[in-house]
């Protein structure tokens, strides 16, 4: 993720007015207070970005580009169908893993998504044991989502939320982490620190490149 995987286009619009465009989206979700207006958060210092992007491209934390749904608190009552539950024990690095497969009611389906509605297309990682582990919710249907995972929506149309699923699996991503995560025998991640992970961002064309190469790489391996 270094701007060495595809070719660069002079062309491409350029990441920081992207980040405009996204930044004028968010507002106008507030305002139609579609979700809550997020604290802000502290600027980027130098000594915080891991190495050297090109010129077109930008840092930004992670809760200013992203939505969080967290479900931390009330443990779900599990049955034998209804609304799929998807759990840290389902997401695997690039994917869901359907078992152990669990349910919850659609009545306490509904009172849980007064949180956030899980749509497909949303970012799920992994904030405890393990820690870190990344995939796309790929369902057409409605899903319930439990503790020990957070829920990352995008908040404009011009992102790639593809891309950013790679982006963090990568090693500089993980480190990231790493680095504010607490706790000692067991590491966790609170969505206050996660929001101020540092990601990086492209020129959305460049993003969707970025995308398929790694997808034609992906199949390669398989």
């Amino acid at each position: 993720m270094r701007g060495k995987l595809v070719k660069q286009d002079p062309n491409d619009e350029p990441a920081s007015v992207l980040l405009e465009k996204i930044k004028a989206e968010k507002a106008e979700i507030v305002k139609g207070k579609k979700i809550k207006k997020s604290k802000p958060l502290p600027p980027i210092t130098d000594e915080e970005k891991p190495f050297d992007i090109p010129d077109s491209w930008e840092w930004v934390r992670l809760g200013d580009v992203y939505h969080f749904v967290d479900y931390r608190g009330k443990t779900p009552h599990k049955i034998s169908s209804g609304i799929r539950l998807i759990t840290a024990k389902n997401v695997r690095n690039g994917y869901i893993k359907l078992e152990p497969e669990e349910f919850i009611s659609l009545e306490e389906h509904k009172e849980r998504s007064t949180r956030g509605l899980i749509n497909k297309g949303d970012i799920f990682i992994t904030t405890e044991a393990p820690m870190g582990l990344v995939a796309l919710n790929n369902f057409d249907e409605p899903i319930a989502t439990a503790q020990r995972l957070i829920t990352l929506q995008k908040v404009s149309k011009y992102q790639d939320s593809s891309f950013a699923a790679f982006q963090m699996q990568s090693s500089f991503f993980q480190k990231e982490l790493q680095q504010k995560a607490t706790g000692s025998t067991v590491k966790g991640i609170k969505a206050s620190n996660l929001k101020q992970v540092l990601i990086l961002i492209p020129p959305l064309a460049e993003q969707r490149r970025t995308v398929k190469k790694i997808s034609q790489v992906l199949k390669l391996l398989k």
